[in-house]
């Protein structure tokens, strides 16, 4: 049987900056055009949103996105230790960038760390992610170039892991793993949710993403955006982000997002997706970062 869901145009919503409807539109023609790629195997293009046919845009889903799916194929393994999984999870994110460790045979664990850096040196491995930066430069004149600052944080981190493996293992919520990551050097808000996001996929965590979020800070401008004095706080955005993650379902429903798809946001999804919709936004008052889709 053919089926009822296909190439559509944008919603009207779509057309203007900034907006709940917006919001959830972008949601639903997003996922449509992962739907229509890898389920109904439709040709390019996938939908008529031309910022969206240009543009890249994360899925609405983290599993979906080529590194979770690296990150649990490359990354970790059901075996796994908790330090093991923990120090490759820091390790992978601080960097972000699939080719550097196909470069070097894979992410070290903590005893190889040396030999993974020297291997990225001999190699002239570049350590950018386009999806956020990295890296940030440790205090001192010598951290010159990003191979120089990853070592020096994995140094760092060293120092203090047997620490955070324990303060993890012992943590009663996922706040308070946030908490512990946070405390780190190189690791903030942001990398604290991708981080505790993967050890929640991998099952090393016994929380899930429905439990707490970090809003992080695309997310936090998007809230205001869409908000104002309503989002000032991390307290009300947290708030406003559970009010969208409850309403959602009739929210999508009602654009035919239950025609192709069965599961709803996580509280984490929804997060991720006011960052991405944001981006998309600040595109159509031309605006923003430009990072064109590749096929």
């Amino acid at each position: 049987m053919e089926s009822k869901v296909g190439i559509e145009p944008s919603a009207p919503s779509l057309e203007s900056s900034f907006s709940v409807e917006g919001f959830w539109d972008f949601i639903v023609e997003r996922h449509r055009i992962w739907h229509n790629r890898e389920i109904l195997e439709q040709p390019a293009p996938w939908t008529k949103d031309k910022i969206l046919q240009t543009f890249f845009f994360c899925n609405v889903f983290r599993y979906l996105d080529t590194g979770t799916i690296w990150y649990m194929s490359n990354v970790v393994h059901p075996k796994q230790t908790l330090d093991d999984a923990l120090w490759r999870t820091i390790t992978y994110r601080l960097v972000n960038s699939i080719p550097a460790f196909e470069a070097v045979g894979g992410v070290a664990p903590r005893h190889d760390r040396g030999l993974m850096i020297a291997t990225m040196r001999s190699k002239g491995v570049i350590l950018n992610s386009q999806a956020y930066i990295t890296l940030p430069r440790p205090h001192g004149p010598r951290y010159h170039n990003r191979v120089d600052r990853l070592e020096a944080i994995l140094n760092f981190l060293n120092l203090e892991f047997d620490g955070l493996v324990y303060s993890i293992q012992e943590a009663k919520t996922l706040e308070e793993i946030s908490s512990c990551l946070k405390h780190l050097y190189g690791i903030g808000p942001f990398l604290s949710l991708q981080i505790y996001r993967d050890l929640i996929g991998a099952k090393q965590i016994p929380f899930t993403a429905n439990d707490w979020v970090e809003i992080g800070p695309g997310a936090k401008l998007t809230l205001l955006e869409l908000y104002g004095d309503e989002a000032k706080s991390v307290s009300m955005q947290r708030g406003l982000a559970r009010y969208l993650t409850v309403v959602q379902e009739a929210a999508l429903d009602s654009r035919g997002w239950n025609e192709f798809e069965n599961v709803y946001l996580s509280i984490c999804d929804i997060e991720h997706c006011l960052c991405e919709y944001g981006k998309y936004a600040k595109l159509v008052a031309g605006r923003g970062r430009r990072r064109y889709y590749r096929r």
